[in-house]
């Protein structure tokens, strides 16, 4: 099908938060009647969590009338993008398992009975200056239930551009969904959505003086990016997978880092570049964290020159050991080496169900002991800027 300029938007503005792992715009199937279908626009999918996105475009350059544009948008907004995103739904109910292309041209099996939340986005572009009194709806609840987020592409660009990675994007349409259900006729904007949810997303509380403080709480996100960015290290650690070929090996792991919110990106990467930077490897140099909101216990590390040819046993064997002291779902490690000057990351993800060990118990406190371990504080993102 063809791609418009709207949608090579979206998509591009996708990867940068949901990375081109996540993000799948090559969705045609065919369905239980032999029909070529789409399955939306774009499809963000990670884990069990999916945005099923559906993208309209205004493409004009007339300046035209305030009522040429409303007949627009309910027609092509509120009726036809909104019985897409219905049909969408339906359809992964109705399939035993959907084929879908990320960025990388990885094809993955998607299965609605393994997702625990759908979030449904329509995204609308309008070329044209818009006419004055222009005030489209911003969310649609249909009469089954199902809840739409309404967006323009300039306040999705909005969002995205100071939200750190999929999760905040889901905690985000999360809250948003709330704040409009709560005030359901009360007129709010996307940025005082925005700056309200970087204040405080635990409270529906509507608090004006939220919206004076978005630009400084904007500008410090952008001074900050920096160290919150994991793509460095996940274009390293890509780079590396393609050469073995491991494609669902890879997409484990950075599921997992994908799934960490603004705190526990920020103290991972810390954790990391410490140990990048440390001259003198030691085991008591060691830098651990746990995150109890996944479960994931993570380990990181750097061996001497001479243990390189353990690395595999080492990654391994510590990854386990500090996955079962943890009693966490899954355990993640990281070593790092270096080659010829370049930083090289070898990574281990451990998702097999904790058991009791009576080896790994006995050693499990001792194990703990050789290094503190740093156990990340939800807060939220204003108290973090702070």
């Amino acid at each position: 099908m063809l791609t418009t300029n709207s949608e090579k938007l979206i998509t591009r503005i996708n990867q940068n938060v949901f990375y081109n792992e996540f993000t799948f715009d090559k969705t045609d199937f065919i369905t239980k009647d032999n029909k070529r279908v789409e399955l939306a626009d774009n499809i963000l999918w990670l884990d069990s969590l999916l945005i099923i996105i559906q993208i309209k475009e205004r493409n004009t350059d007339k300046i035209d009338s305030l009522e040429s544009l409303n007949k627009w948008f309910d027609n092509k907004v509120l009726n036809k993008a909104k019985e897409q995103i219905k049909n969408t739904n339906e359809w992964m109910k109705e399939s035993d398992g959907i084929d879908i292309q990320n960025g990388h041209n990885h094809v993955s099996t998607l299965h609605y009975s393994n997702l625990k939340q759908i979030h449904n986005v329509i995204i609308y572009h309008i070329n044209e200056a818009i006419p004055e009194g222009f005030d489209p709806e911003v969310k649609y609840r249909t009469q089954d239930g199902l809840f739409i987020h309404i967006l323009s592409s300039e306040d999705y660009y909005l969002i995205c551009r100071y939200l750190m990675s999929p999760t905040e994007l889901h905690d985000f349409l999360n809250f948003r969904e709330a704040l409009l259900s709560y005030y359901p006729k009360l007129h709010l904007t996307e940025r005082y959505i925005l700056a309200h949810y970087f204040h405080n997303s635990k409270d529906l509380e509507i608090n004006t003086s939220y919206i004076d403080d978005l630009e400084i709480i904007c500008t410090a996100i952008e001074q900050n990016d920096n160290k919150i960015n994991l793509f460095p290290f996940l274009d390293k650690f890509r780079d590396s997978v393609v050469r073995t070929k491991d494609d669902n090996a890879y997409i484990e792991v950075v599921k997992e880092l994908a799934k960490l919110n603004r705190q526990e990106i920020f103290c991972f990467k810390q954790r990391l570049l410490d140990v990048i930077k440390c001259d003198t490897p030691d085991p008591c140099d060691i830098k651990a964290t746990y995150i109890s909101r996944t479960g994931c216990a993570i380990i990181i590390m750097k061996p001497k020159a001479e243990h390189y040819k353990y690395c595999e046993n080492i990654l391994r064997n510590y990854t386990e050991d500090y996955k079962y002291a943890r009693r966490a779902a899954k355990g993640l490690g990281v070593i790092v080496k270096h080659d010829c000057g370049d930083v090289v990351l070898n990574w281990c993800l451990d998702s097999s169900p904790w058991k009791y060990n009576p080896e790994l118990e006995i050693s499990s406190n001792g194990f703990l002991s050789l290094f503190k371990t740093n156990i990340v504080e939800e807060k939220n993102i204003y108290e973090i800027l702070k």
